[in-house]
């Protein structure tokens, strides 16, 4: 007998492979979203998907839920938000780098914010809408002007001034205002002031970047004509990387005027 007789063998049973984790998976659920859309190499299955609030669902490898961001606003008519496209093109050639332009054809005047509301809240806030909008009858706004917030010194935003039937105006936000707060929809406390957003500075521009681009802007002519304001939306917000995707939740026509 050897000495390696004396040995005994056993048969070598390797252990399981460990399932390999995901790293995604111990990411905070927005940033995991984003990241797992993207990246083809780490496969998830549904007992490795992050918690849900109460308000989400998985489908289809997309998060829904039943919150919607909303607001109410008037829209505008194509021909002004092609103008508004135009001033911005003048304005844009002034080599403001630290601007950031509101998409024309995402521009309204937005009436009152909701902030995210339920799916079947919508019934009751557009009930709402329609008794506000029966005691309103059509009126026009004249578009011009354009200004910024809250100086020219320290421009933050850039904006188009409205002026016209402004007190009709004035009596359609605020009878929202007051009418909303049944739903449980806080008041604002700041005073409305009608306008058309067209660009926001960015918080890193500085003070000499925010004066000359203010300059710029309140020393642009500006004129639109006017537009006839016949009907209030309810609007939905959606946030994308691209900016914000506005879809129309529901329509309002305002009081209907007898013809003679």
């Amino acid at each position: 007998m050897t000495r390696y007789s004396v040995l005994r063998t056993r048969p070598f049973v390797s252990a399981p492979p460990k399932p390999r984790q995901n790293p995604l998976v111990k990411l905070a659920h927005p940033c995991y979203l984003i990241l797992y859309l993207v990246s083809p190499f780490y496969p998830l299955k549904e007992t490795q998907l992050p918690p849900l609030r109460k308000t989400e669902r998985w489908s289809g490898g997309e998060v829904v839920t039943n919150q919607i961001r909303s607001f109410i606003a008037i829209e505008l008519p194509d021909e002004l938000r092609q103008k508004l496209g135009e001033l911005e093109a003048r304005l844009k050639s002034g080599g403001q780098r630290q601007v950031r332009w509101v998409n024309p054809n995402s521009i309204h005047l937005t009436l009152k914010f909701l902030g995210n509301i339920t799916a079947d809240k919508v019934n009751e806030i557009t009930g709402v809408m329609e008794g506000v909008a029966r005691e309103i009858p059509p009126f026009r706004l004249e578009v011009k002007g354009p200004g910024v917030f809250p100086n020219p010194k320290r421009a933050r935003v850039a904006w188009v001034g409205l002026s016209g039937e402004v007190d009709k105006l004035l009596q359609l936000q605020q009878n929202l205002e007051a009418n909303l707060e049944t739903l449980g929809f806080a008041a604002e406390l700041r005073a409305f002031t009608p306008h058309l957003t067209i660009a926001r500075v960015n918080d890193v521009a500085s003070p000499e970047e925010r004066q000359k681009f203010g300059e710029l802007v309140t020393g642009t002519g500006f004129e639109a004509g006017n537009i006839k304001v016949d009907a209030i939306s309810l609007m939905r917000s959606q946030l994308s990387r691209a900016g914000a995707i506005y879809s129309r939740l529901g329509l309002v026509r305002l009081k209907t005027l007898p013809e003679y």
